[in-house]
């Protein structure tokens, strides 16, 4: 969540129910835009995991938020493969993220680059 507000004004979260969205607000800095991504309230937007592909656990609706755009993507399972993405993933668990053009980093990466 600190990366995520130290980099972007765009942040999209999955959870159980769907996939919320996070815009910086205007005067809004780094510290209460993390506050308010940490404690998931106030979201800008909701929506709700797509099941095209009848999972319903949330790869489509982050392969969607994430496709052709510059991302940090930290997952526990990598099952989603977002198309024509650039950018970082930091992942638990292998999967087709493993393949679709982000570069791999490690939990001790994440905590180094905070330095």
């Amino acid at each position: 969540m600190w990366h995520a507000a130290a980099r972007t004004d765009d942040v999209a979260v999955s959870r159980r129910h769907g996939l919320v969205r996070y815009r910086r607000g205007a005067g809004e800095d780094t510290a209460a835009f993390a506050r308010r991504i940490r404690t998931l309230r106030t979201p800008d937007a909701e929506e709700p995991h797509g099941t095209e592909s009848g999972d319903g656990d949330g790869v489509v609706a982050v392969e969607r938020a994430a496709a052709g755009k510059r991302v940090l993507l930290a997952v526990v399972n990598g099952d989603a493969a977002p198309e024509k993405v650039s950018g970082t993933v930091y992942r638990l668990l292998p999967g087709p993220v493993d393949g679709c053009g982000l570069d791999r980093v490690a939990a001790g990466d994440l905590v180094a680059s905070l330095g």
